[in-house]
């Protein structure tokens, strides 16, 4: 066995590899720039649109009075219900200090 081999064997064994992590961009692949991210030779981002982009002229998909309006109504109905149990313990602590 060579000692390359060996070394690369070694580091697949511990998990290193030579790829880069997922999620993560290599600007000298994307560019083909091999001078790095920060010399002034590196190319600008791409500017290419992306293709969700085109979607953007189908929106909004309905006209604003045919919004759900019943789906607000219905959030606020439990932030009242909400308020009025903080409201009601809040009642009751307050007695419970002074009567118990």
């Amino acid at each position: 066995m060579s000692e390359e081999h060996g070394e690369q064997k070694k580091d697949l064994e511990m998990g290193v590899t030579g790829d880069p992590e997922p999620g993560t961009r290599n600007p000298e692949q994307a560019s083909g720039n091999t001078a790095g991210p920060g010399s002034s030779s590196a190319a600008a981002p791409d500017a290419t649109p992306h293709p969700f982009e085109a979607l953007l002229d189908e929106y909004p998909l309905r006209e604003p009075f045919e919004d759900p309006v019943w789906s607000v109504r219905i959030i606020k109905g439990w932030m009242y219900f909400l308020a009025f149990n903080f409201a009601w313990m809040l009642l009751i602590f307050i007695l419970g200090i002074f009567y118990d």
